[in-house]
């Protein structure tokens, strides 16, 4: 995908990466649950999907 950023927010850190006209963001886990995260999928700064994961 390239390279992305990755930045603390709130204490839970987000990395993001674009590829074309699509931007995805990782949020790495939750303050009540590091091991958990989310993956969410934007197209012109509109959310296209967001999906919950683990850490394995």
């Amino acid at each position: 995908m390239g390279k992305g950023t990755s930045q603390a927010t709130e204490g839970v850190r987000v990395y993001k990466f674009r590829n074309g006209i699509y931007e995805y963001w990782v949020w790495d886990g939750t303050l009540d649950n590091p091991q958990a995260g989310t993956l969410e999928v934007y197209k012109n700064k509109r959310i296209l999907m967001k999906q919950a994961c683990r850490k394995s």
